[in-house]
């Protein structure tokens, strides 16, 4: 049996053989020596470290993951959550530090947290020639500026992620490589200053998953990103005056096939679903369109659903491949369904799938009008879409009685996405 053999065994088979083995002090002493020998002789098995700053013996930890990794590339995890309350625990940290950059060298995915502008201050002018994906997450408690990272170049970077801090310009020249890009911020931070993000998104011009948390942030420039597939924006937090339809037109994106959305109302939604024209954008090739709210949203109390008649002119004129609607805890969720899924022609475009949650008050309308949507689809002769919904609306009693299959999912896997670190 080779090395990598017994290393993809799972624990039960291990286990089983373990049990099987008469367990005599010889026999599991030489059990463990062979262990030990696989092990050691195994770089694969030592390429992912976890270094906590504030640890003693962290450090000897990671080289010794740096020595035993030999010639693999390593992941690393540095990470420092405690406060920094003396200036020798500064500088205790600071050496530690230095003696971890010396290897970046060696690491192909790094994720920092916390630890402050000295944490990251340690990567300024570093080069990293083998960094392909870099995660940096900033904490609450620690004072940040802004970010230069690796100014003597990541030639392999294509993935990038920072939560709660940006950038500072100009932008280095390893982000022209980027092809995944998440910019997670405060929205506090980052409202009605986009000149940073206008001039990443500029250098950015491989990408092809793209998160941005913009809040009400005006997007000044028209972004033209041929290869991108994957769209994810965050503009909760917004007021009246936000031009949410300019934003999004900001994106001309014509091989985008998914697009998420989170903050968007429900008369928003529909307003856009239903859009005739985008000044500059392009979603011809879209084929999933999610809306989520992360916060309960009772806006349906005091705002009218928008009138549109959709009867000579139905929806996703715009966004003919369209074969996916997500909607996940969003607002005026019965009248979305009733103006989107339910066919009032037999030119109604068809949507191969149909995924829905609903709050409390809105569950029985939700059901209605997902009744509504089968009847309709049967009467005009169209297929029906497969629809799964979250568990509060997804009871077989609800639906065996009107002979509708429906699947169960978990709004999780849709929220996930906008986790906030």
């Amino acid at each position: 049996m080779t090395t990598t053999t017994i290393t993809s065994l799972p624990n039960e088979l291990l286990e089983g053989i373990a049990a099987a083995v008469p367990e005599t002090e010889r026999t599991l002493s030489h059990i463990c020596r062979r262990l030990r020998i696989v092990m050691l002789g195994t770089p694969a098995l030592w390429t992912h470290a976890a270094v906590d700053l504030h640890v003693k013996g962290s450090v000897e930890i990671f080289e010794l993951y740096v020595a035993r990794s030999q010639e693999c590339t390593i992941s690393a995890i540095l990470q420092l959550r405690s406060v920094l309350k003396d200036e020798s625990t500064r500088d205790l940290v600071a050496e530690r530090l230095r003696q971890i950059v010396r290897h970046i060298d060696q690491i192909w995915r790094l994720r920092v947290v916390g630890g402050g502008q000295l944490m990251i201050d340690s990567f300024r002018d570093l080069a990293a020639p083998n960094l392909r994906r870099l995660e940096v997450v900033k904490l609450g408690h620690y004072s940040w500026g802004g970010a230069k990272l690796f100014l003597g170049g990541a030639p392999k970077l294509t993935f990038l992620e920072l939560h709660d801090l940006r950038l500072e310009l100009p932008i280095p020249r390893w982000a022209a490589s980027l092809t995944h890009l998440e910019l997670r911020h405060d929205r506090e931070e980052l409202d009605g200053n986009s000149e940073t993000l206008d001039e990443i998104l500029v250098q950015c011009p491989l990408l092809v998953y793209l998160h941005l948390d913009i809040g009400a942030m005006k997007v000044q420039r028209q972004f033209h990103i041929p290869s991108l597939k994957s769209l994810f924006l965050v503009v909760s937090g917004h007021d009246d005056t936000f031009d949410w339809l300019a934003t999004i037109d900001s994106f001309d994106t014509p091989s985008l096939t998914e697009f998420a959305i989170d903050g968007l109302h429900g008369d928003h939604i529909f307003e856009l679903c239903n859009c005739r024209s985008f000044p500059r954008a392009s979603f011809a090739a879209l084929t999933s369109f999610c809306f989520v709210n992360r916060c309960a949203c009772h806006c349906e109390t005091s705002i009218p659903f928008p009138d549109i008649d959709t009867t000579s002119h139905p929806p996703f004129g715009l966004f003919p491949a369209l074969s996916s609607l997500t909607l996940v805890n969003e607002c005026f969720a019965p009248n979305l369904l009733r103006g989107l899924v339910v066919p009032s022609s037999d030119i109604w475009p068809v949507l191969g799938t149909v995924t829905l949650t609903a709050g409390a008050t809105a569950a029985e309308g939700v059901r209605g009008a997902v009744l509504d949507a089968v009847r309709s689809h049967q009467q005009h002769g169209l297929p029906l879409p497969r629809f799964r919904l979250a568990p509060a609306l997804s009871s077989p009693e609800d639906w065996e009685g009107h002979g509708i299959e429906v699947e169960k999912f978990e709004p999780a896997e849709v929220l996930d996405v906008f986790r906030v670190c």
